[in-house]
């Protein structure tokens, strides 16, 4: 396969924001504010609790500390009386588009066998941020606001018949999906140049060797953690054979009646 040019990535993405309002109509009849959709952007009260709770829980992990929780009174949802009712829909589903097109999953055209990538994890987010600045003038979004797609917000509303749609119109336009099952990998940034080798008349043999013995280390405690990664990823993928479907695989599955290529599940067809 082979990328498809930001026209070609333009012309599908209009087609999914243009046709976008019949979505908002269907999904929120009595207005955005008044569904369950708001809590996205403006998370009730218990949710803001619950999501202290986890991310402290996390943090006292990693610190072996124990921070306090603030209890629940202390929280309270937004005044949703005069929010931007279309502009948070957007919003939220420029995040459902980066779900489906980036994550290293892959949207591609059936008849030319071509792909609509939108670039690396960062440059997913550009591109939307981009593509909804030029097509509403009045907005101002960085790739930031685009950047892991609806990590953060995926828990307080139902986000199915948002990806739904978005496969609806991909279905349309005769496109498929690859679904890629997550996975960690280890960078290794250190610079494995020494300064001895970039200055010869610094180099001595007692520091070389203690910097070798150092690289060799680190080295071998980043494959060992790399390890760990690999088997968990093993692991996960094996029991992802017998779990229900996550809800953007079973988006997919509601829109094309079959498991996408890529997933664990697939094997059972």
């Amino acid at each position: 396969m082979h990328s498809i040019t930001d026209i070609k990535i333009n012309e599908l993405l209009n087609k999914i924001f243009d046709n976008s309002p019949n979505l908002l109509t269907s999904m929120a009849p009595k207005g955005w504010s008044q569904s369950e959709y708001a809590n996205f952007l403006h998370p009730t009260a218990k949710q803001q609790y619950e999501e202290s709770i986890k991310f402290t829980e996390r943090l006292n992990q990693l610190t072996q500390e124990k921070s306090e929780i603030e209890p629940i009174d202390k929280y309270k949802q937004d005044d949703l009386t005069n929010i931007p009712e279309t502009e948070e829909f957007q919003y939220v589903l420029g995040l459902s588009v980066y779900d489906i097109f980036s994550n290293n999953h892959e949207v591609y055209n059936l008849e030319d066998n071509v792909t609509y990538d939108l670039g690396s994890f960062r440059g997913s987010g550009r591109v939307i941020a981009d593509f909804i600045n030029n097509k509403y003038s009045n907005k101002k979004y960085e790739y930031l606001d685009f950047y892991m797609g609806t990590i953060w917000i995926k828990d307080r509303a139902n986000l199915l018949p948002f990806y739904e749609f978005i496969f609806e119109i991909l279905k349309i336009e005769k496109c498929d999906w690859n679904y890629s099952f997550p996975r960690l990998f280890l960078l290794d940034l250190s610079n494995k140049k020494s300064s001895d080798e970039e200055n010869p008349e610094l180099y001595s043999p007692e520091k070389s060797i203690n910097n070798e013995l150092e690289m060799i280390n680190k080295e071998k405690e980043i494959h060992k953690f790399q390890k760990k990664l690999d088997s968990s990823f093993e692991k996960e993928h094996e029991d992802a054979k017998y779990k229900p479907l996550v809800l953007i695989v079973q988006a997919y599955k509601n829109v094309y009646r079959k498991i996408p290529n890529g997933h664990p599940q697939k094997e059972f067809e």
